[in-house]
């Protein structure tokens, strides 16, 4: 059975956009080319300096215990009055960039794996580690904010990720996926956006803010791959680090100097393994947690392999798998 004309049609259209494409690509890349060799070995000589900072960050989070019975900070009694717009606007953004920074790099998983001496297992696997180890830390960081206070456990997260994401912009081998775990220790703070939206706006407009920080967490994690390729491709995979811990830096000190304190003065939460046990005994809880738990692991098994997939495989350039990754994140 013939294939209607129609649709031939449309395949051979299709055909001929994608290989103008990739032509294209390869043009723009090998003009961006010695851009980017300087760049990285620039950002190379700075690897000394990202791995005492990723040991002294490994030291602090041991050292971290000791401030558990640092006295909560007080509810600020502005909280109902604090423009709820620019709020709204921190804590997508806050919720977004989490997501951006878990797979922006996936489409460069190829070259990094060149540039780092490793493989692709330690490679893909950083993104699933990163995943995994902030899922785990949401359980600390969010009973914590509950008592200590939301601002200053958000802000030593926002600065964790500055110094982490600047590691691993200058990472070699071994020190990278050390580097993506310190990443995972300040992107479990994401629950507590969410508990900071509940504290903060009254019962009605609740549900609209809440949308707003869901909605940014799904468009992060659709277009921040392909973002994350074409920056590479003018600069390397490298800026890219950087970009992301300047865009860390200002929401840091946005936190710093202008959120206020909104965690409720009772002492209700405040018992951690109690609230662990809830979780963890609730077959609706359980049943909302596999449940998503599957739908996210799917969609990381095919980000975190898919530009080794469509780049060594398929022998597509950066910039046609940015497009690909465009339209399935679509």
């Amino acid at each position: 059975m013939q294939k209607p004309r129609l649709l031939l049609r449309s395949q051979d259209v299709f055909h001929a956009f994608l290989m103008h494409a990739e032509e294209q690509a390869q043009l723009l890349q090998a003009r961006h080319r010695p851009v980017r060799e300087q760049v990285s070995r620039s950002l190379v000589l700075a690897g000394w300096a990202g791995r005492c900072v990723t040991v002294v960050l490994f030291v602090i989070l041991l050292l971290a215990p000791c401030f558990y019975q640092a006295p909560k900070a007080r509810r600020a009694p502005t909280v109902e009055e604090s423009p709820k717009g620019r709020l709204v606007i921190f804590l997508a953004a806050t919720a977004g960039l989490i997501y951006v920074s878990t797979d922006q790099f996936a489409l460069n998983l190829p070259q990094m794996e060149l540039d780092l001496e490793g493989t692709q297992t330690m490679l893909s696997g950083s993104v699933q580690l990163n995943v995994f180890l902030k899922s785990l830390f949401g359980f600390v960081m969010a009973p914590l904010s509950d008592r200590i206070g939301r601002r200053p456990v958000l802000t030593t997260c926002l600065v964790l990720l500055v110094f982490s994401s600047l590691c691993c912009g200058v990472a070699s081998n071994i020190w990278f996926v050390a580097a993506r775990v310190l990443q995972a220790v300040g992107e479990g703070a994401e629950p507590i956006l969410f508990a900071i939206a509940r504290d903060s706006f009254p019962e009605e407009e609740r549900v609209a803010a809440l949308a707003w920080l869901s909605m940014m967490t799904a468009l992060s994690s659709a277009f921040g791959p392909s973002l994350g390729g074409l920056l590479a491709t003018w600069w390397g995979w490298r800026v890219t680090f950087i970009v992301v811990a300047a865009c860390w830096m200002a929401l840091a000190c946005y936190c710093y100097f202008n959120l206020v304190e909104s965690a409720p003065m009772s002492d209700e939460g405040q018992n951690y393994l109690q609230d662990l046990r809830t979780i963890c005994t609730s077959p609706y809880l359980l049943g909302l947690l596999l449940a998503e738990g599957c739908v996210v692991s799917t969609y990381y098994i095919f980000m975190s392999n898919g530009g080794y997939a469509m780049e060594v495989n398929m022998d597509l350039s950066t910039t046609t798998c940015c497009f690909v990754m465009f339209v399935f994140g679509t």
